[in-house]
C-alpha cells in the first residue's frame, strides 16, 4: 500500500514546543505580546497578533521553528517498519513558505524519517492523495480527513492539543502506533476474498 502522512503536528508534534518557542521568540525581541489562547495551532489566535505581525515574526524565526519541531514519538520506527512490510511512503505537506521542498526534507532526514516521496504545496490534500494513489493517509486537519473520506481516500485524524475537541465522522487516533493497527486491519480486510 501507499501510505501517507502530514508533516506538521503529525510527523512532528508541537504541543508544548509551538508555544515555548513563540514566547522565546518574543522575549528576545522585546515585543509586547503574550499567550492569549493555549489551544490553538494558530499563532495569531495563540498571541493575538494581526496578519501583518504574524507575517514579520514568520519571515524572522518561521525556518527556525521549522527546523526545531521535534518529531512524534515513534515516527522513525512506525515508517521503519511500514517500509520493511513493503509500503511506500508519502510525505504530503502544505508547507509553501521559503524552499519548502529543502526545509521538509532537512527535518526528515535529521529526525531519521525515510519516505519514497516528499510533496509540498499542496494545499488539497484529497488532489495530492488522488494524483499520488495515496490508500491511507494521516493529518492533523479535521476538515482535509473528512474531506478524503468523503471522497473515496482512507483518512485517519492525528489527535492534537488544538483538534481534540473537534467533531469528526472520520477515524482518530491519538498515537502513531494506532496508526499501523489501522493499516494493519486494512490489509486483512483487502486479502478477505470475496464472499
Amino acid at each position: 500500500m501507499r501510505i501517507g502522512f502530514d508533516l506538521d503536528d503529525t510527523l512532528s508534534d508541537n504541543s508544548g514546543y509551538i508555544q515555548a518557542f513563540w514566547q522565546n521568540y518574543i522575549a528576545q525581541n522585546n515585543l509586547p505580546f503574550k499567550l492569549v489562547k493555549e489551544n490553538t495551532g494558530n499563532l495569531g489566535e495563540m498571541f493575538d497578533w494581526s496578519k501583518e505581525v504574524f507575517l514579520e515574526s514568520w519571515e524572522k524565526a518561521g525556518l527556525d521553528y521549522l527546523n526545531g519541531a521535534p518529531a512524534r514519538k515513534h515516527a522513525k520506527a512506525l515508517i521503519d517498519q511500514l517500509k520493511k512490510d513493503g509500503h511506500e511512503v508519502y510525505v504530503i505537506t502544505q508547507r509553501f513558505w521559503g524552499d519548502p521542498y529543502e526545509t521538509s526534507k532537512k527535518w526528515l532526514e535529521a529526525n531519521g524519517i525515510s519516505y519514497d516521496k516528499l510533496v509540498v504545496k499542496a494545499k488539497d490534500k484529497l488532489a495530492a492523495c488522488q494524483e499520488h494513489n495515496v490508500d491511507i493517509y494521516l493529518d492533523d486537519k479535521i476538515s482535509a480527513v473528512d474531506n478524503l473520506n468523503q471522497n473515496g481516500v482512507k483518512g485517519v485524524v492525528m489527535n492534537t492539543y488544538f483538534n481534540k475537541t473537534e467533531p469528526t465522522n472520520s477515524p482518530r487516533i491519538d498515537k502513531l502506533d494506532e496508526y499501523y493497527e489501522v493499516i494493519k486491519s486494512m490489509e486483512i480486510t483487502e486479502e478477505e476474498p470475496s464472499k
